[in-house]
């Protein structure tokens, strides 16, 4: 909101005529409701798109030019603006944003649209821009190497096998069936077993590899059989993607990974590392990461992986005169874990 109000500011001021756009996910921008419902969204709107199924994908597609010259017409318009004039034509607010966004020479998003491959990649693709035509500003970017290592990171809870075998029995695919109700059980007990005298144990890639045949093969076939269920349900959640996901993260992680069994929470694959994705950074033609908290500096920078010699690191003193600031000590407040309780949510 601050980044476009800016943008309409400078707009008036200088009297310049260039577009925004203001990006979040295709998920919190869609008008059909039983769709943007479903935890497995994307998957259903990928199908749906591709069935002609979506009439709001298929207005767009008819009046897509007039929709743009509506978009053109706003001032830097945020995303619950592009909702309620999408909703007013019943086009695809996603894909209206996004053809503004190939007319702007501002684009606010999420750290996903242009750090993670598959989105950035598609993104680009879609405005025509090359990673080189982009100078690229991480608000808060304290947070972002912490983002990007749980987007590569994955979990899976042993009743996901069960739940998935539910899921292929009612496609037909008995025999898938029965093995990840087996499934289900080994790893029940495989968790029960590595966590008995502790609550968290590391394991390594193997242990659960025993338990899965050929991983690459049912891997494919918990996709191929989660697409079948939600277009047999029209919608919905699918535990067969949802182990599919996990079992291509766990299966690729390498080094940079720790993996641990946790008692009744399940298996976790996380990534250690940042900067396969963050470093991209590196490639664009400008990059500033800024916040109030990225000391220090140089760690930061590594942790990101940006080059250490293209990269400067300044540090700015508060511009708020010292006589202005008002600490306060408060004696019975505590942030400590063991001291948290219910009361003090309700107090």
């Amino acid at each position: 909101k601050i980044a476009l109000e800016v943008a309409r500011g400078i707009r008036k001021k200088f009297g310049l005529n260039f577009h925004a756009a203001d990006l979040v996910g295709r998920a919190r921008m869609c008008l059909d409701v039983k769709a943007s419902a479903s935890p497995d969204f994307y998957s259903v709107c990928k199908r749906k798109r591709e069935n002609g199924g979506c009439m709001f994908y298929e207005q767009f597609k008819a009046i897509r030019k007039k929709a743009l010259e509506h978009a053109l017409a706003l001032d830097a318009p945020s995303h619950t603006e592009m909702l309620d004039a999408s909703r007013l034509l019943g086009v695809c607010p996603y894909e209206l944003s996004l053809e503004l966004a190939g007319k702007s020479r501002l684009v606010v998003a999420d750290y996903n649209h242009f750090f993670v491959a598959s989105i950035r990649n598609g993104l680009l693709a879609r405005i025509n821009r090359k990673i080189g035509d982009l100078i690229v500003i991480v608000d808060e970017a304290h947070n972002l190497c912490t983002r990007m290592r749980g987007e590569r990171s994955a979990t899976m809870k042993p009743q996901w096998a069960a739940r998935a075998g539910e899921e292929a029995k009612k496609t037909g695919n008995r025999e898938l069936a029965a093995e990840l109700q087996q499934l289900a059980l080994d790893l029940e007990a495989f968790l029960a077993d590595r966590t008995r005298r502790k609550n968290e144990a590391e394991l390594a890639k193997e242990d659960l590899l025993a338990f899965l045949g050929s991983p690459t093969e049912l891997a494919q076939e918990l996709y191929e059989c989660g697409e079948a269920y939600l277009e047999q349900q029209d919608g919905g959640v699918s535990m067969c993607l949802r182990m599919a996901g996990f079992l291509g993260v766990w299966l690729a992680a390498g080094e940079d990974y720790a993996r641990a069994a946790e008692a009744g929470k399940g298996f976790k694959c996380r990534a250690l590392d940042a900067r396969p994705l963050t470093s991209i950074a590196n490639d664009a033609l400008a990059c500033i990461a800024m916040s109030g908290t990225l000391l220090p500096l140089e760690m930061h920078r590594d942790l990101l992986g940006f080059d250490a010699a293209k990269t400067q690191l300044k540090e700015y003193a508060s511009p708020f005169p010292a006589e202005n600031r008002l600490n306060l000590f408060v004696g019975d407040v505590t942030t400590k874990f063991t001291e948290r309780n219910g009361a003090q949510y309700s107090a």
